[in-house]
């Protein structure tokens, strides 16, 4: 994708390492969240797409059961109140 994107990924990476105190590098981090979107891909899209970001990274041995957009809200929703999130400036 690219210098821009590259560039989008770094500015989010720095708020999500802010807001939520962490040290850098992501590194073990990075390496889930490329194992979490070769799963995505896996279930998701075709197996012909190009992924170049993808190479050398295996999919995680999970299923993923997709959820309508109303399911995905509240489950999301529940799971932020279930942490405390909410009024701690987070969403």
């Amino acid at each position: 994708m690219g210098p821009p994107y590259r560039e989008a990924e770094a500015l989010l990476e720095e708020a999500i390492r802010i807001r939520f105190d962490l040290e850098p590098p992501f590194g073990e981090l990075k390496l889930i969240d490329r194992r979490l979107l070769a799963t995505e891909r896996r279930r998701f899209a075709s197996s012909v797409d190009n992924w170049p970001e993808l190479e050398g990274f295996e999919p995680l041995e999970v299923e993923i059961e997709p959820w309508q957009p109303v399911r995905a809200r509240r489950e999301f929703l529940g799971r932020f109140e279930e942490l405390g999130l909410r009024g701690r400036g987070a969403v």
